[in-house]
């Protein structure tokens, strides 16, 4: 588990791709699932999350997917997908708690990181015609 990261430099209002290569996974088993949860405070429950994502391998690219689920090498890779629109919860300068979590096939749950974020202004927001 890689503990204590930081997720600089993103813009609210951006979309953003949060790809990670999960390690380890035992032979015989597949990822099944995986979450990507942003919060204020680190004790605050799932359900207050500001940003929330849970994925599979049937997941929408919309919203993110598990690639090579069942690897003979023992790794997967976890893709969630952030919609500017993601980002309408969370005040740009604050500190934020994100955590990704993966269980495999045998039911078996990992925290694969954690660590902070903190979004940029939106400099130019998006205006239709």
């Amino acid at each position: 588990m890689k503990t204590d990261q930081t997720i600089r430099g993103l813009a609210k209002g951006t979309t953003y791709q949060i790809t990670r290569t999960v390690t380890d996974i035992p032979d015989g088993q597949t990822l099944s699932n995986a979450w990507l949860t942003i919060k204020r405070r680190t004790l605050d429950a799932d359900a207050d999350a500001k940003v929330s994502k849970s994925i599979t391998e049937d997941s929408t690219l919309d919203i993110g997917i598990i690639t090579n689920p069942s690897p003979p090498d023992g790794t997967a890779v976890i893709e969630f997908n952030i919609a500017a629109s993601d980002w309408d919860a969370m005040n740009a300068g604050t500190l934020y708690f994100y955590g990704i979590k993966v269980k495999t096939s045998s039911d078996v749950v990992d925290i694969v990181e954690t660590g902070t974020i903190i979004l940029q202004p939106e400099i130019i927001s998006a205006t239709t015609d």
